[in-house]
């Protein structure tokens, strides 16, 4: 016994400086280290220990002693949970006993942690000095995870000298609606808004800020990826490594968002992930304490208690933060009026496919009803669609947005006819049906011939004039460079240069809800801006490269300097 209250403590203890420094990293806040503390000490005095004192009993019928152990831990690891989500911020409010069965399902993987401690500590010798030494070096290391992080953490902040622009000189402007200028041109600036855009050899306008010389280079709108997932703590599917994650998440993933500056991306749409770290990690972007695109939220994307993602990537037990399980309407209009209130989503977010995997579907009538209440707050509702069917039920629904059309493998005249005459916006996602058709151990051939029935139903899509728009799926493919990879798709497709930068600009924008803000080079728009060597128009892939990005009329990117 008093072994494996020893280990406890020291797991416990090892536990905190890792979490605490985590969480004071990515929010400043010395409050919430101490909750987390409060949490982490909570669950080893109110779970552990009590276990461990039961299961350390004289008995000989051990088998009935590890199941009334079993019994008398669920309570506790119900009260341990409500009270670690309370240090994290969250409430644990299970509202409905699909709910309850979900968290349920978690319990006997932590008994069975307790029951190995107890197995391998419960009597003298070896296995026991063994277990010891483990549990004192995993002390030592985890406790050394903080001061390691600490100097791995590139947090990629802008420098706080940093002037914004108000004027860029001689440059040819490139705006994707009325086309690329043979002139030079000079584009003013004032508050991060572009006041005009006039020939250089004419412009008279004083500036009382910094003067950008372009050369004769292209200025052009900065890109918009609408489908992305900032928090994974890895460059793409294919790669992962400790170091790299521990930089990502400590540092509130700098090298993701350099990736975006650098593939010339100045806003983004994070479509899934923590709805608390989304929302700091917005407003630290907006505040200018982080150097990154602008970023659009989802808050918590709504699901059914057992869809996708819940049952597919994230434990039940850990999808509270990001997803709304949602069993019944009255479930559903709960979780979204606690977001719509305390994170302020840019969008709604709704999951109707399953990607094969997930055990259960939402409903058409939830799906309907969270697109209602996008519309009823004036923000887009995005609807994760993979098939025919879910696609129509999308466009019955109203949805602002459809994402994944190149996956769902046909597009039959009655779908078009729909789509044509609703016009919601499509986003193929290409780069991530590669993906799944890679997964699914399809042969080479096989998977040319699938892109190639999808490039053929956005081609026709494109062909009836509905609104094609551009997301990544990051990190199914890489962050940044995955969006030029989907706008090659298209050229693929058939589709013109000019139509392929309306999609990655004008229509993004539109998607975004910012089509008046966003997406051109024009007075009243922001100066979220790209320089380019060659015009894009002529050139696509130049958009990959570009000399320097610029968001809201400050210099985010520029390599030369």
């Amino acid at each position: 016994m008093t072994a494996f209250m020893w280990i406890s403590v020291v797991l416990c203890m090892a536990g905190v400086p890792l979490f605490a420094t985590a969480v004071y990293l990515m929010t400043r806040q010395v409050a919430d280290p101490l909750l987390v503390f409060a949490g982490w000490l909570y669950l080893a005095i109110a779970y552990w220990w009590p276990l461990g004192w039961w299961l350390a009993r004289a008995s000989p019928r051990v088998w009935l002693r590890a199941l009334v152990g079993y019994l008398l831990s669920i309570p506790l690891y119900f009260a341990a949970l409500a009270v670690t989500y309370a240090s994290i911020g969250y409430h644990f409010a299970p509202r409905n006993g699909d709910m309850w069965l979900t968290y349920l399902s978690a319990s006997p993987w932590f008994y069975v942690y307790v029951i190995v401690l107890w197995w391998l500590v419960r009597r003298p010798g070896l296995r026991r000095a063994v277990t010891q030494c483990l549990a004192a070096a995993i002390g030592v290391v985890v406790m050394g995870t903080p001061v390691a992080a600490i100097l791995l953490v590139d947090r990629f902040e802008p420098a706080a000298a940093t002037p914004p622009v108000a004027r860029i000189a001689n440059v040819r402007v490139v705006d994707p609606i009325s086309g690329a200028s043979s002139r030079l041109q000079t584009v003013v600036l004032d508050g991060g808004r572009i006041v005009s855009v006039e020939d250089s050899s004419s412009s008279k306008v004083q500036s009382a800020g910094g003067v950008i010389d372009g050369h004769g280079a292209f200025l052009a709108p900065g890109l918009i990826d609408v489908h992305t997932h900032l928090q994974t703590p890895a460059s793409s599917i294919d790669s992962f490594s400790l170091r790299y994650a521990g930089r990502e998440v400590f540092g509130n993933y700098p090298d993701h968002r350099q990736q975006y500056l650098a593939s010339g991306i100045t806003s983004i749409r994070d479509t899934g992930g923590a709805a608390t770290v989304s929302w700091r990690l917005r407003n630290e972007l907006r505040a200018g304490r982080l150097a990154g695109p602008r970023l659009f939220t989802v808050a918590r994307l709504v699901t059914s208690p057992e869809g996708h993602p819940v049952s597919t990537i994230w434990p039940a037990m850990l999808a509270g933060p990001g997803a709304i399980q949602a069993s019944n309407g009255a479930a559903m209009k709960a979780g979204l009026k606690a977001d719509l209130a305390e994170f302020e989503p840019d969008a709604i977010k709704v999951i109707y496919g399953t990607i094969g995997r997930a055990r259960t579907h939402l409903t058409e009538d939830l799906l309907t009803d969270a697109v209602r209440v996008a519309r009823q707050h004036g923000i887009p509702s995005i609807v994760h669609a993979e098939t025919t069917d879910d696609v129509a039920a999308a466009v019955r629904a109203g949805a602002t947005g459809i994402e994944h059309v190149a996956s769902i493998g046909a597009l039959p005249d009655s779908l078009l006819q729909m789509l044509e005459e609703t016009k919601p916006f499509v986003d193929p996602t290409f780069g991530e049906y590669r993906v799944l058709l890679r997964q699914q151990r399809m042969a080479g051939p096989a998977v040319d011939a699938a892109m190639n029935t999808a490039r053929a139903i956005v081609a026709r899509l494109a062909d009836a004039h509905v609104p094609l728009v551009a997301g990544t799926d990051a990190p199914l493919v890489p962050y940044g460079s995955g969006l030029h990879d989907e706008l090659r798709e298209l050229e693929h497709a058939g589709l013109p240069r000019d139509a392929i930068l309306r999609i990655a600009t004008v229509n993004n924008a539109a998607y975004l809800n910012r089509a008046a803000t966003l997406g051109r080079v024009a007075p009243g728009f922001r100066a979220d801006l790209i320089l380019l060597e060659r015009n894009p128009l002529e050139q696509l892939d130049t958009l990959r490269h570009p000399l320097w990005t610029m968001v809201d009329g400050v210099m985010m990117w520029n390599p030369q300097r």
